[in-house]
């Protein structure tokens, strides 16, 4: 939280959307593979 505090202050919100899409997909993509990999096994 402390550190998004700081990244809002630091960047402009444009390159804090883009950021937070980039993470978003990261995290599906993760979680995806862990669903898929549990339905291999």
């Amino acid at each position: 939280m402390f550190l998004r505090l700081i990244i809002f202050k630091v960047f402009p919100s444009k390159i804090l959307i883009f950021l937070h899409l980039y993470l978003l997909c990261c995290y599906y993509i993760i979680f995806y593979n862990l669903y898929f990999l549990e339905k291999l096994t």
